[in-house]
């Protein structure tokens, strides 16, 4: 006779149903007015299991945002560099685009807090683009040579996050645009194309030496 399966699903989905919940929670009451307590209720679970997944309610919000951008945003190997920079920029810029509209509420409350954010909060909203950055950063270190960051790099980086942001935001919101959001980030990537080619020549350009004069 077969053994009888065992049924967990509720110590499994704890965690979930938590994430969930807080999600929910932290969009309709803000971050300092959710509680554990009603984070707990919300996801069907006693207060204490909250705390023995998650310790605190800060380490819940980072766990919301990792879910959303931490684990589905994976970077490339870095001994791997991709056949066409174009396309690996414009798989991140997409990615980065739809996980924003999936998680505005929650970032919108990050945003709406910011001015009396503690350390800990203020990195969680860090946290919301780092994902992007580190595969991003891969990418563009393993065209070089000689792999190094550069404010250049940092800068272009920051320029991308800040396109993807306001055109989510903008959507978000109705407002009526003269362009797609694919046009958008097909137009942001190609700007970083021409400046990283232009970084490219000036640094080539800056290495090369001089051609000596020809001997008599």
């Amino acid at each position: 006779m077969p053994r009888p399966q065992s049924q967990t699903p509720q110590k499994s989905n704890a965690s979930e149903r938590l994430l969930d919940a807080a999600a929910r929670v932290f969009a309709r009451k803000g971050l300092k007015g959710a509680t554990t307590r009603e984070i707990a209720v919300e996801a069907g679970l006693s207060e204490m299991t909250l705390f023995r997944r998650f310790g605190t309610k800060e380490k819940l919000l980072r766990a919301v945002v990792e879910r959303f951008f931490a684990r589905r945003i994976e970077p490339p190997p870095a001994h791997e560099p991709p056949g066409d920079l174009r396309t690996a920029l414009l798989h991140y810029a997409k990615l980065q685009h739809r996980l924003m509209d999936e998680s505005l509420p929650i970032i919108r409350v990050l945003l709406g807090e910011l001015h009396h954010f503690s350390k800990d909060h203020r990195d969680v909203l860090h946290d919301v683009f780092k994902p992007m950055r580190s595969a991003i950063n891969t990418l563009l270190t393993s065209q070089q040579k000689k792999p190094r960051r550069s404010a250049d790099f940092e800068m272009l980086m920051d320029m991308l996050e800040g396109v993807i942001f306001i055109d989510s935001l903008r959507r978000s919101h109705g407002a009526m645009t003269l362009y797609s959001a694919q046009h958008c980030l097909d137009t942001a990537v190609e700007m970083m194309l021409t400046r990283l080619q232009q970084m490219k020549g000036a640094s080539g350009a800056s290495t090369r030496k001089p051609k000596r004069g020809a001997r008599s």
